[in-house]
């Protein structure tokens, strides 16, 4: 089970991301990635986060060394240079096994936070970027780890990239859920509309819901309840002393040091994780066709003619006979 915690900055969605990781890690093995362009979760689970750099993902040497690995022996990959975004697994790909205690890149490149959760970063700005770089293209490998991924009795948590950013490349078709974390204003309700559009016209409406935030008075409720179907609405968490707290002091995060009142929102989407189905074959049909777009556009063409081959239409990654 992939799913993500989204929404604009400050609407925190990192810090709930964090909640519930800590809570779910309880119940199942967890892995949790920051990718946002600001990283604010290690100081949530580590008292000393300078030595953690050198596990940046999107870093130059690591990002490729996790792509080599992922390519394995997939004849169809002819290069690095050709493994995209976008590229598929085939049959001879490796992968990302949660369950795998000695998994390559977990063991590599994630930091054990307790027995049951695990947290990777992929990057933020250095000064060697700046007007060089855009930040999305440090999500190419978060795109290649998650569409490599297999994540069976596992659940992967992503604190994901703010606004509708998603939809600029994959990321939005690679989870079985989504949540949207709002506040009860007009502002963030616009939010919800482009997503909610957006949605629906990439087919991964039926996998988005909501997370009401800092809630103070009963009608912040009603007033998100008013506009929003209920069906879609996950509940709330009011505002926290303990999490202000924990922003203020760069407390250790804990689920089980939360308010009372805002425990029950992280029950309900735990019960999701475990109810809610995922059409795999829809799901893999429209990666093969968001890789068929990307791969069509003239730079790609021009430099790499047709990619569109690396899909193996014999092969599926979800297939439990390619476990």
């Amino acid at each position: 089970m992939k799913i993500a915690f989204v929404g604009k900055w400050w609407s925190g969605k990192t810090t709930i991301s964090a909640l519930f990781s800590s809570y779910i890690s309880n119940h199942k093995k967890t892995l949790l990635i920051d990718a946002d362009i600001n990283v604010h979760l290690p100081q949530l689970f580590l008292p000393n986060t300078e030595w953690i750099e050198s596990l940046y993902i999107s870093s130059t040497t690591n990002s490729k060394d996790i792509k080599q690995y992922l390519i394995g022996a997939n004849k169809r990959i002819i290069n690095l240079d050709t493994f995209r975004k976008t590229t598929p697994p085939g049959e001879w790909s490796n992968f990302v096994v949660l369950w795998n205690n000695k998994d390559y890149i977990i063991s590599k490149y994630t930091l054990p936070i307790t027995n049951n959760l695990n947290l990777m970063i992929v990057w933020t700005y250095s000064w060697d970027l700046v007007w060089t770089s855009c930040y999305h293209n440090n999500l190419a490998v978060l795109e290649n780890v998650l569409s490599h991924m297999k994540d069976q009795d596992w659940i992967c948590i992503v604190d994901m990239v703010a606004w509708t950013d998603a939809f600029a490349s994959s990321l939005h078709m690679q989870f079985d859920i989504t949540v949207l974390v709002i506040e009860s204003t007009r502002k963030w309700l616009e939010l919800w509309k482009q997503y909610q559009e957006l949605s629906k016209t990439s087919g991964t409406y039926d996998s988005l819901f909501v997370v009401i935030n800092k809630v103070e008075e009963n009608d912040d409720v009603d007033f998100v309840k008013n506009l929003i179907s209920k069906d879609k609405i996950l509940g709330f968490l009011t505002i926290s002393k303990y999490i202000k707290n924990v922003e203020k002091y760069w407390w250790i995060i804990n689920f089980l040091s939360l308010e009372d009142n805002n425990k029950e929102v992280f029950s309900v989407i735990r019960k999701l994780t475990e109810t809610h189905k995922t059409n795999t074959e829809e799901k893999l049909h429209s990666l093969y066709e968001l890789h068929k777009k990307y791969v069509n556009q003239w730079f790609i063409k021009d430099r790499f003619w047709d990619l569109s081959w690396q899909i193996d239409d014999n092969f599926n990654p979800f297939d439990e006979r390619n476990e």
